[in-house]
């Protein structure tokens, strides 16, 4: 059973917003990444959710832009942390969207160090094309 969610607290703070629907990704006082909601038509107003809970409601960071998502998150110590928690869970998640947004965030220079099991499970998924799935350096990439 999924614990009730929290409400945002006094020394909550916003760090950037997920999407125009109302979803703030924060900090709270102890430094943990939380979600909180600024629309009240689902979720009672400033309802609270820890955001390693929640990947698939970051994904929509990957919409934005990747400098401006980076310089936001990077206030916090375990903000690279957190984006390739993202960026992990989008390469695996049932969306080529997603999972495509992710790989241009990869092909523009995001650091791969972390990923690379995701990446390993993309290139061998029998869900994607031969192109995903065959090695690069055959395709002189």
């Amino acid at each position: 059973m999924t614990p009730e969610p929290d409400r945002i607290g006094r020394d909550d703070r916003p760090v950037i917003a997920i999407n125009q629907r109302g979803l703030i990704l924060g900090l709270d006082a102890e430094g943990t990444w939380i979600i909180w909601n600024e629309d009240d038509t689902v979720w009672p107003l400033h309802t609270v959710w820890l955001a390693h809970d929640h990947l698939t409601w970051l994904m929509p960071l990957l919409q934005q832009p990747q400098d401006a998502v980076i310089r936001a998150t990077s206030q916090a110590e375990a903000g690279s942390e957190l984006l390739s928690a993202v960026l992990s869970h989008a390469l695996g998640c049932w969306s080529d969207y997603w999972a495509g947004l992710a790989l241009e965030w990869l092909e523009a220079g995001y650091p791969t160090t972390e990923l690379l099991d995701a990446l390993q499970a993309l290139k061998d998924s029998p869900r994607q094309p031969p192109l995903f799935r065959g090695d690069m350096t055959d395709r002189g990439q």
